[in-house]
């Protein structure tokens, strides 16, 4: 019989005029009655032998009724009666009043009150045709419709644990290939969660040993889930991610590392969108402070304080959790920190920039990992603009000060030079830093502790004179950059010795320079050509610089 079915699928696939024929002779309803006749004259049919006609069923099912979802879950319905499966008696129950509409399809659903125990599938030529059973209609249909199917459950349960998360992995592979907003509800993505619970916490009274391999890809296919959870609403979105953020808060400490990171980046963009609506929707023309200003008060405030607020919860609940990614929290704490100032809400920034420095200090020990980490403290306050000069002071204070105490010189050189950006902000955005004495204060004191290198170079300790060339080079990139931006204090004479410096240096190298520092010193030296054939303000500027 399944070999039957399997030759009837195969004829409608390759002659779809044929399909009318089956639909008019009712083929469906006889094939499905054969199955059912067959599997009640041998009631000791092996699991195996039952599923393979469901399978085949349902292969004929998806080639001939392509728009009769209600047919799949009969055949998945008369499949779980025929493996016992639980939930038949209180599906009967619940599908009693329409009965009279289902017509004589009305005997597939409920098992029978003697059905015996269930007969879980464990063997692998059981386990491969319940899975392709499952997985036959995840690639049919749209995966929420599937998912949604009151018989659809009853045939997973039959599966051990170890086969139920192969099955979870293909419905979340199934969710990620939809098309964006597959999962666009609160509703949907509940059911979607219920089917993939193995997945996301441990099961109770469940002992499982997990490869790690495994359980890092399949972690890390449920965190790309979280992308596919879209709604065109915002007021959906934030309780898809809600929704989300329950479910995966309660899969332990190994899962949270995974699991919470794409919802605080999902929740960021949720909220950058909102905020270019809210700036959209202003009259004023205004950047920066003057912009951020309006937002919380207007009608966007109440939502983008919602999304902070989860912000909050899923970041701190990611920096405490026993297994953690600091470094990676830390940044988002600062990434939520900027959202934080271009909507207005300082004091929420400034929460945010304090949880990311006190996990810089109590947890980032590396220093490679502190040098990277400063970088990032960097770029997030260069761009906020909305603190008070208080606040603001407060921040740069702290990080000009981790700057200095880092471990190895060139660290300290490139972290103290990178500070001067704190005290000159983005160029026309309203509020920026305009503190030209403390950048060449900074740009200074990075050049003085480039010439201790230098001498220790000449000393026999360190790394040689080729790190002090290197450091001098990058110092000279930096106070391009502030003499490009008029910044005062910081003057073509300054450049000038800088470049008899390197020069030197250039020179006084007996084996020989780098040739990657030649790259960069050559590529340096081209642009400041260029400069100066440029024209106008900036090209009278470098006109002063003697090459």
């Amino acid at each position: 019989l399944a070999s039957l079915m399997e030759r009837l699928a195969s004829s409608a696939q390759d002659n779809p005029e044929i399909v009318a024929q089956f639909v008019a002779v009712d083929a469906f309803g006889k094939l499905r009655a054969g199955c059912k006749s067959i599997i009640a004259s041998q009631p000791s049919m092996d699991a195996h032998d039952r599923l393979q006609m469901h399978a085949a069923l349902m292969g004929f099912v998806t080639a001939v009724h392509r728009d009769r979802l209600d047919y799949v879950d009969d055949v998945l319905g008369a499949c779980a009666d025929a493996l016992n499966a639980p939930g038949g008696n209180d599906e009967k129950d619940s599908k009693e009043n329409s009965s009279d509409e289902r017509g004589d399809r009305g005997g597939i659903e409920g098992g029978s009150e003697d059905a015996g125990p269930p007969m879980i599938v464990s063997d692998q030529k059981g386990v491969r045709q319940l899975h392709a059973l499952l997985t036959v209609p995840l690639d049919t249909y749209d995966v929420v419709s599937v998912l949604g199917l009151s018989n659809y459950p009853r045939v997973m349960s039959l599966l051990q644990p170890t086969n139920l998360r192969q099955m979870a992995m293909t419905i979340v592979k199934s969710v990620i290939r939809e098309p964006e907003g597959a999962v666009s509800d609160a509703t949907q993505a509940e059911t979607l969660f219920r089917f993939i619970s193995v997945l996301i916490k441990d099961r109770e009274s469940v002992a499982e040993e997990i490869d790690e391999e495994d359980f890092e890809e399949e972690q890390n296919a449920v965190a790309r889930l979280v992308h596919a959870l879209q709604s065109g609403d915002s007021d959906t979105q934030y309780r898809l991610l809600v929704a989300s953020r329950k479910h995966f808060g309660q899969g332990g400490p190994r899962r949270l590392k995974h699991t919470l990171p794409p919802l605080a980046h999902e929740a960021m963009r949720l909220g950058r969108s909102l905020l270019a609506r809210a700036r959209a929707d202003s009259e004023a023309g205004d950047s920066g402070a003057a912009a951020a200003a309006t937002v919380p008060t207007g009608p966007m405030g109440p939502a983008l304080k919602k999304i902070l607020q989860f912000l909050h919860q899923t970041i701190s609940a990611l920096a405490a959790a026993p297994v953690s990614r600091h470094e990676q929290a830390m940044r988002l704490f600062l990434e939520a920190a900027q959202l934080a100032d271009a909507s207005g809400m300082e004091p929420v920034a400034y929460e945010f920039f304090e949880r990311a420095m006190t996990i810089y200090e109590d947890e980032i020990s590396d220093s490679a990992a502190q040098r990277s980490a400063l970088s990032c403290v960097v770029g997030a306050l260069h761009s906020c603009v909305g603190f008070t000069a208080e606040s603001r002071e407060t921040l740069v204070h702290k990080t000009t000060a981790y700057s200095a105490r880092l471990l190895k010189k060139p660290d300290q050189v490139r972290a103290v030079a990178d500070c001067a950006h704190l005290f000159w902000g983005p160029d026309g955005v309203d509020g920026a830093a305009r503190d030209a004495t403390s950048t060449v204060t900074c740009l200074k004191k990075a050049l003085k502790i480039a010439g201790g290198v230098q001498q220790a170079s000449l000393g026999g300790v360190g790394g040689g004179g080729g790190d002090a060339l290197r450091l001098f080079i990058e110092v000279l990139n930096k106070y391009l950059y502030f003499f490009e931006r008029g910044c005062p204090g910081v003057d073509a004479s300054i450049l000038q010795g800088l470049l008899e410096i390197i020069n030197g240096e250039l020179a006084g190298e007996e084996h020989g320079v780098a040739p990657d520092i030649q790259a960069y010193y050559g590529a340096t030296v081209r642009h400041i050509k260029h400069q100066k054939l440029k024209g106008g303000e900036i090209g009278a500027r470098y006109q002063a610089i003697s090459l």
